[in-house]
């Protein structure tokens, strides 16, 4: 079995919050890699699908993205965020040095604050630094970075052997 469901659920002073999560890691038989999450809460909403080609065209090609939408209330400072975007990535085996591949990864995000309660007595308690952020409108971000992972592991459980190093740069800008 390749696939796998996770959940889970909580009640606390936020009320009622869970996750459910479901990915494989072999859809088809095709080795392509799946997930589908949705986290929620009374003050928060986060869903993810993502979608992973380790072998493009039939060749050790990574190609992948995701989408996802995420929501943030916070009531205590009256205001709310709304963030919204994808990545991209592709790679490819680094030939000079066995067991490892190479990556491109491409990000990109929406984010956008607002009031929670607009009315004239709650702004009046309200952080300029919010009202700063709310003011800005729509702020978008990109992300462009590269990593390199090297796995020699014999087994990646119960190792006792070998190595997993990863490394990773990233830039980001934004307007």
């Amino acid at each position: 079995s390749t696939g796998t469901a996770n959940f889970g659920a909580g009640y606390g002073s936020d009320g009622l919050s869970g996750f459910f999560e479901l990915s494989h890691n072999n859809l088809f038989g095709k080795n392509w890699r799946t997930n589908v999450k949705w986290e929620f809460g009374k003050t928060s909403q986060d869903v993810e699908i993502g979608f992973t080609e380790p072998y493009l065209m039939g060749k050790p090609i990574l190609a992948g993205g995701s989408v996802y939408h995420t929501f943030r209330k916070w009531t205590d400072s009256n205001y709310k965020v709304k963030q919204m975007g994808f990545s991209l990535r592709g790679g490819a085996l680094f030939r000079l040095l066995d067991y490892s591949r190479f990556q491109l990864i491409y990000s990109y995000y929406l984010k956008d604050y607002d009031y929670i309660d607009s009315s004239e007595e709650d702004l009046e308690n309200t952080s300029q630094a919010v009202i700063d952020y709310v003011n800005r409108g729509e702020v978008y971000s990109s992300t462009v970075g590269c990593s390199f992972v090297r796995d020699s592991r014999e087994d990646i459980f119960m190792p006792s052997e070998g190595s997993n190093t990863s490394m990773l740069f990233e830039i980001a800008g934004g307007w």
